[in-house]
């Protein structure tokens, strides 16, 4: 029941993505507002959930409903500004537990050149 809606918003996400790369300000304003409608369902919906499971005394598994239900939409957002940006910084660590600087690590043929 929940991985539909989920899985709209995912593809909400993408074609508000796709608008805005095409230069389409208003079908970027439209499909945001959509999948942020979805996401605020989901929200409630998922609060009534583990609203329920603390009133019938089932508080662990209300802790275990809301990270899985938070996760979907929480998920990309901490990639892209956690994962991301401690990648960017450097603040990646070896299996040592050293701290590699960022422009000691050797670039793939994906990577883009230093400097950009």
């Amino acid at each position: 029941m929940y991985a539909l809606p989920v899985i709209l918003l995912g593809r909400l996400h993408r074609y508000a993505i796709d608008a805005r790369r095409k230069n389409r300000t208003w079908h970027y304003f439209a499909w945001s507002a959509v999948a942020a409608l979805i996401a605020t369902i989901l929200f409630a919906l998922g609060t009534a959930v583990v609203a329920l499971f603390v009133y019938v005394k089932l508080w662990w598994l209300a802790g275990l409903v809301a990270g899985v239900l938070v996760l979907p939409i929480v998920g990309p957002t901490l990639v892209r500004h956690v994962l991301v940006r401690s990648a960017r910084t450097g603040s990646l660590t070896t299996s040592a537990g050293r701290a590699v600087p960022a422009r000691t690590r050797r670039r793939t043929a994906s990577s883009p050149p230093p400097g950009r």
